[in-house]
């Protein structure tokens, strides 16, 4: 177990914290959670503390029982995006992050300051075995948070960063990085890593270190305003999908001009996000006018539209990786809903947050897993192999977790406020990344036994 903590000992003392309400996390499903959920609002109390800081010491406290591994660290800006960048074959694990300076230097008259910035995961770093809160433990913690995610390039952007989403070349030292902002166009970058090199002018592997560049290659233009919604296609065609608030989803190729390929149309407001199907036939779109879209390549049209989708706005859609026909999207209505691209009558399943869900994503390579995210401060696994027969009933994530639904997997519930994105690694299984509105990031693997009961 690695454990790599900086503010994680001094929440539990009562000196750190944020508004939202509590979360544990841990093993779940079928009466047999331990550790798991918890929670009020930010307000209630516990004893002499807050309902959010007993939650967050109660958590650290389950930590070696919970996670295979776990790194956390805080960055000094807001991080609302963050993406991995797999290369097939390589053990190094390497993070794109899209950062913005906070609302308060920005009051303050300052340059607003935006920056795409990449950097390893340093597994290599100090092994702390436990969570004493201790100065001497935070003193050590402190000390070794700068080699966590120690960065390896950087670059300013002038518009604030909403969303980055990297696409990795098999057998190659280079990706594209396409990179949403607030402004209307999407970028493109190059990141390239450069050949390894020794520090110490030695040949001891343990000296030798990667770098990388970081340069702009391309300005899409198409839409009208800025948004969020952006998502590469499977395989090597390098499509980019991208939505925004003007209601458009553009479609580029990186082979052909900087003009979109093609513009639909068809939301009636702000596109949310959009996702790939495993053929790059088709993609799907969500928005915040409570819909979602499937749109053909081959035609240029929307041969599917669900219009009240959900009872709120939609943030987040994603289609099955490995499969052709199962979508899930998620909404402010505190909702997961699972969709059967063969009869969209009605939903699937729901699959229920307290609060808000963000983001979605599935699995890469478990058809059945999808992990959800959003206000409630939790990360949310999924294996939906273990639906109860009786489709009728939706999962019931409350506070009593002896009710806890047999699908629900895992909580990761860590972040001390709402969760902005998370995503998993392509290549190492069960590794996620996730990033909060408390600039918090972390770099989770849940316990083996968690593992070993979805693949059973």
């Amino acid at each position: 177990l690695i454990i790599i903590v900086r503010e994680l000992v001094m929440a539990s003392e009562g000196k750190g914290g944020g508004p939202g309400p509590g979360g544990l996390g841990g093993p779940a499903g079928g009466g047999t959670a331990a550790a798991a959920g918890g929670g009020g609002g930010g307000g209630a109390q516990r004893g002499s503390q807050p309902a959010d800081v007993a939650d967050q010491r109660a958590w650290i406290e389950n930590v070696p029982y919970l996670y295979e591994l776990l790194c956390a660290s805080s960055h000094k800006y807001q991080c609302p995006t963050v993406d991995w960048i797999s290369r097939a074959g390589v053990s190094e694990k390497y993070l794109v992050f899209g950062l913005n300076e906070d609302n308060e230097s920005k009051e303050k008259g300052k340059q607003s300051i935006s920056r795409i910035e990449i950097k390893s995961l340093n597994s290599t770093s100090e092994t702390l075995p436990g969570l004493a809160n201790s100065s001497k433990r935070q003193t050590e913690a402190e000390a070794s948070n700068a080699e966590i995610l120690p960065t390896q390039a950087s670059m300013i952007i002038k518009e604030t960063v909403n969303r980055v989403r990297s696409f990795s070349f098999p057998d190659s030292d280079s990706s594209l990085l396409g990179v949403k902002t607030s402004g209307e166009n999407v970028n493109v970058y190059t990141i390239k890593r450069q050949d390894l090199h020794s520090s110490s002018g030695t040949n001891d592997p343990k000296d030798r270190k990667e770098s990388f560049s970081i340069s702009k290659v391309n300005e899409l233009k198409g839409h009208k305003e800025g948004g969020e919604a952006l998502a590469w296609s499977h395989g090597k065609e390098r499509l980019l999908a991208s939505g925004s608030k003007d209601s458009l989803v553009c479609l580029w190729d990186m082979k052909a001009s900087r003009k979109a390929v093609t513009t639909f149309q068809g939301h009636d407001g702000a596109v949310s996000d959009v996702s790939w199907s495993i053929t790059g036939a088709q993609m799907a779109s969500s928005s915040l006018d409570h819909s979602f879209r499937v749109w053909d390549l081959r035609t240029r049209k929307s041969s599917q539209v669900v219009k009240n989708a959900h009872e709120s706005e939609l943030h987040g859609i994603s289609w099955n990786p490995l499969g052709d026909y199962l979508l899930a999207t998620c909404s402010q209505d505190k909702t997961v809903a699972l969709w059967d691209l063969r009869n969209l009558d009605g939903k699937l399943y729901s699959l229920n947050h307290q609060k808000p869900v963000k983001c979605i994503s599935w699995c890469p390579y478990n058809e059945t897993v999808i992990a959800s995210a959003g206000e409630d401060r939790r990360v949310m696994i999924w294996d939906l192999s273990r639906i109860s027969s009786d489709l009728d009933t939706p999962s019931n994530t409350g506070d009593d977790l002896d009710a806890a639904p047999p699908e629900l997997l895992f909580i990761h519930g860590g972040h001390m406020a709402s969760v902005r994105d998370a995503v998993w690694h392509g290549d190492e299984r069960w590794l996620m990344c996730s990033v909060a509105a408390d600039n918090s990031c972390h770099v989770w693997k849940p316990a083996l036994r968690a593992q070993q009961s979805s693949e059973q």
